[in-house]
């Protein structure tokens, strides 16, 4: 077997409340989210915050790392679940009909004869609008958001503007810079999902997770369960996995994360030719040992850290964090010290520290 042994900080994140009754450990929670990890816990607890503000957002990550299910998730979570989610991939625009393909046109305009359509932004209605590959877009292109993005668009033929009811998310896996500032500007919330190399224990979990997916795909989901599924006694459904695939999937530097790993699986599942367990497919050289971002040896915790994980005492929240819940809060000092848990004083020594006070906001003496 192989023995995964997480690295934490102490202070854990507390579970939100609109994620109880929690999942069972290692299977996926209610936002289609896998991982155990005190990433993916943050990664939850971020998620949840940019539910809160109801603004747009951006989504920044690698390839592979989850953009569309961050959205989904968002979406699943907000109050708009009940509306569409309407899903665009930006590198597929082109300058002559992109205000077609976002905005739609009224019958017969430009051209008589031309049916209506609604355009990603009438479809979504009061859903939320997923721009995928926004990087990909030209600036001018990207520049067809702005007006939309402020709450309104106008249709192909139209006089009238039509209100924006849509929440937009945008995500991509290239730097910021190649989005246009005004963009971002608009774009309220930022988001950033992290590679698989910053969270390896999750692994063994996204695994069996991808695997059971397998089972339950429409065309080739009932062959696969017969031959690869098993249930033990407890009715704990897996596709036994040989220790060498873990391994090698630990080692592996995975570029593009999930994406690669699910390659890696089918080539196990086809050198398996039914027979179990799923080993290191031998196509592959088995990869030698990764270093890892931690210390393998972490020095023992601190008087500090064992008070702060004992409830005793916090680490203070980054300057992201800090500015995150300011905005959530527009700027309410006793709503975001409440939500930070401290004191108005220490929020604002921290708002000092970080520079995030406004030049004329007055000394706090108290």
């Amino acid at each position: 077997c192989v023995l995964l042994v997480g690295y934490a900080p102490l202070p854990l994140p507390r579970p939100n409340d609109r994620l109880l009754p929690l999942h069972s450990f290692g299977e996926p929670d209610v936002m289609g989210i896998t991982g155990e990890s005190w990433r993916a816990w943050e990664l939850r607890r971020v998620i949840l915050a940019a539910v809160a503000t109801g603004r747009h957002v951006f989504i920044l990550g690698p390839t592979g790392t989850g953009k569309e299910l961050v959205a989904r998730a968002i979406h699943r979570m907000s109050h708009r679940f009940k509306a569409p989610f309407v899903a665009a991939n930006g590198a597929a625009f082109s300058s002559e009909i992109t205000a077609y393909q976002l905005f739609g046109n009224r019958k017969d305009a430009p051209n008589v004869g031309s049916p209506a359509s609604l355009g990603y932004f009438g479809q979504a209605g009061a859903g939320v609008f997923f721009l995928d590959e926004i990087g990909e877009m030209a600036p001018a292109l990207q520049a067809a958001l702005l007006r939309a993005l402020e709450g309104g668009y106008t249709r192909i033929g139209e006089a009238h503007e039509t209100a924006t009811e849509c929440q937009v998310i945008c995500a991509t896996n290239r730097a910021a810079t190649f989005i246009k500032e005004d963009v971002l500007a608009r774009l309220g919330v930022t988001l950033t999902t992290l590679s698989l190399d910053h969270r390896r224990e999750d692994i063994a979990l996204i695994v069996r997770t991808m695997l059971l997916k397998r089972a339950r795909e429409e065309k080739t989901g009932a062959a696969f369960a017969r031959q690869y599924v098993r249930r033990d006694s407890r009715g704990w459904e897996h596709v036994p996995v040989h220790s060498s695939l873990i391994l090698g999937l630990l080692r592996s530097p995975l570029h593009s994360n999930v994406r690669e790993l699910d390659n890696i699986l089918t080539e196990s599942i086809m050198a398996a030719e039914g027979e179990l367990p799923l080993r290191w497919p031998a196509s592959r050289p088995f990869p030698e040992p990764v270093p890892l971002a931690i210390p393998t040896q972490p020095a023992p915790p601190s008087i500090d850290g064992l008070l702060a994980g004992l409830g005793g005492g916090r680490p203070s929240p980054s300057r992201a964090r800090v500015k995150e819940a300011l905005d959530m809060h527009d700027g309410n000092i006793g709503k975001t010290a409440k939500y930070l848990r401290m004191t108005a004083r220490d929020l604002y020594r921290l708002r000092e520290k970080y520079g995030l006070l406004d030049p004329e906001e007055p000394e706090n003496k108290d």
